[in-house]
């Protein structure tokens, strides 16, 4: 006998706004989601991270707040989660506040 196991793969598609100010609160739709724990912003090699959260009783949308500490420029953003240790990422450019 042989067992399959099916693993679910988050995948994220969009982050709104796609421009961003510090301490602004952003948005994330994408598919199968489930936990949400952490945003995570590239800029020039370097990971930034801050705590996120899927909405309620949404598998598709989660939300987190840009923190200060997240250095200006055009960079990505992508979400870890229950699902996958990493999805796909989207362009998320933290402006001048």
């Amino acid at each position: 006998m042989t067992v399959t196991a099916r693993k679910t793969t988050m995948g994220l598609s969009d982050v709104t706004p796609d421009e961003a100010l510090h301490n602004q609160k952003i948005e994330f739709t994408g598919t199968e989601l489930g936990t949400v724990e952490v945003a995570v912003y590239i800029l020039a090699g370097e990971e930034h991270s801050t705590p996120a959260k899927a909405k309620t009783g949404s598998t598709k949308e989660a939300t987190a707040t840009v923190p200060s500490e997240w250095p200006k420029g055009n960079g990505q953003v992508y979400l870890k989660g229950s699902h996958d240790r990493r999805t796909n990422t989207v362009d998320l450019d933290i402006l001048e506040s």
